[in-house]
């Protein structure tokens, strides 16, 4: 009698860590979300395409790629995280900047009014002239003398790119298969007697 008692606080026990080991394995609160341009176009005929890694937790951007096209009036510009490509992130009101002004005199703004803290679909302020060189929004310096062109519509796209691999996701496989293993070995032990 006292063994089936053993036995079933033991099988008891082993569920209960494999249940607890895989509260381990959920994403954090910290995971970076993909923000993605969509049909965003500027006041000179271009247009801004791309998307960028960026976790609104920490204000941390991940790997980007935004590409400015070329106008008849203005160069288009990339901002990639492999070209050397500065970032700045400003806090609520929301705005992600991409700076390649030390590369090829172009600097990106892309802002949004609110505060962006999950996914969804957020429509970018638009750019609006503050005085010969200077805006208030979102837009693109395009050279040294500091002339810019302005967004006149689009919107960031948010999604969550998938769970980050972490080291609790693999501690909590290794004591789940543990716990597994040991739930075997009671079950071999409990056919026996």
């Amino acid at each position: 009698m006292n063994t089936k008692l053993f036995l079933k606080t033991r099988c008891a026990s082993v569920l209960i860590v494999i249940l607890g080991s895989l509260t381990f394995a959920h994403s954090s609160d910290a995971t970076p979300m993909l923000f993605t341009l969509t049909g965003v176009t500027l006041n000179d005929g271009a247009t801004a395409t791309g998307s960028f890694a960026f976790n609104p937790a920490t204000g941390n951007f991940g790997a980007f790629l935004i590409t400015t096209t070329t106008s008849v009036s203005n160069t288009g510009s990339t901002y990639s995280s492999l070209a050397g490509t500065s970032t700045l992130y400003l806090a609520s009101p929301d705005a992600f900047i991409f700076d390649n002004f030390s590369i090829d005199s172009h600097y990106v703004v892309l802002s949004f009014s609110g505060h962006i803290t999950g996914p969804g679909v957020y429509a970018l302020d638009l750019g609006v002239p503050n005085g010969p060189d200077s805006f208030l929004g979102s837009g693109e310096f395009v050279d040294m003398a500091l002339d810019y062109r302005l967004v006149t519509g689009g919107f960031l796209t948010v999604t969550l790119p998938g769970v980050p691999e972490t080291g609790k996701t693999l501690f909590s496989l290794v004591i789940g298969i543990i716990a597994l293993f040991e739930f075997y070995l009671l079950q071999r032990h409990r056919v026996r007697a």
